[in-house]
């Protein structure tokens, strides 16, 4: 069963914290395809949920959702947020543990 993260909409919005434990992980994936531009980034807090710091990736973005990247793993331990961009087409964001 999926999870909600960020409801439909077409606002920037975020999500609640993520809790993986150690050896899990989770699939991130939208469900309308994003379009050029539009992201979703990742995020993870070093004090639970006070202060959050992007998630650097290979290319410096933090990104886990773009327009060519449809779903994404992220792996545990972490407490973690997703962070969706303003989208043309109203756009709910879900992950899979």
């Amino acid at each position: 069963m999926s999870t909600l993260a960020i409801s439909k909409t077409n606002a920037a919005g975020t999500s609640g914290l993520i809790n993986l434990a150690s050896n899990t992980s989770m699939q991130v994936f939208s469900d309308v395809g994003l379009g050029a531009g539009e992201t979703v980034i990742l995020e993870r807090s070093y004090d639970s949920g006070s202060n959050w710091v992007r998630v650097v990736d290979a290319n410096q973005r933090g990104v886990v959702l773009e327009d060519t990247i449809q779903s994404q793993i992220v792996n545990g331990p972490g407490d973690f947020r997703l962070v969706k961009s303003f989208t043309a087409i109203p756009t709910a964001v879900y992950y899979d543990t």
